[in-house]
């Protein structure tokens, strides 16, 4: 049994070694499905609604290749609100760890400056941290109809993925 996990193992890796020669396919991000994988973590999560500031966003490290760059952390500074059983309320500002991470040479990344966001945010002991994989599925340019889905998953109202 354990050589046949190994050759499982062994194989799934062979299989994303050649990553590089395809294109990267990601199933379209939802906001319900975000919502539920939040929700049902063991970690705690926010959701934010507002506008985050990435000052700067250094190269990529040299540690990695360019099949396999390492992910980048930054601090970024939101401003907004956080979703609650009322919708979303006003919030203090934050100071968010950013991390943006690869899969292969394809890497999630929020530009420098201010941008618009809905976001789900995990709270872990250094601070609020946010994760941008390259399918962006924990971070969305806000729009009336995600706010509205993801408020209605706050209530309980029908959260199911599109």
């Amino acid at each position: 049994m354990r050589s046949f996990v190994r050759t499982l193992v062994f194989s799934a890796l062979a299989s994303l070694s050649a990553v590089h020669a395809h294109a990267l396919s990601c199933i379209r991000p939802d906001v319900a499905q975000a919502f539920q994988h939040a929700s049902d973590a063991e970690e705690d999560y926010m959701v934010l609604l507002g506008s985050i500031f990435v000052p700067m966003v250094p190269p990529r490290s040299q540690t990695g290749d360019q099949f396999n760059p390492e992910p980048v952390t930054v601090q970024a500074f939101f401003s907004g609100q956080a979703l609650g059983v009322d919708g979303f309320q006003p919030i203090e500002d934050l100071v968010i760890n950013v991390t943006m991470g690869c899969a292969g040479p394809w890497c999630g990344v929020l530009r420098q400056g201010p941008s618009d966001i809905l976001a789900f945010v995990e709270m872990t002991e250094t601070g609020p941290s946010l994760m941008v994989d390259p399918c962006y599925t924990e971070v969305f340019q806000p729009n009336a109809s995600d706010i509205a889905r993801v408020q209605a998953c706050m209530r309980g109202e029908g959260c199911e993925p599109l």
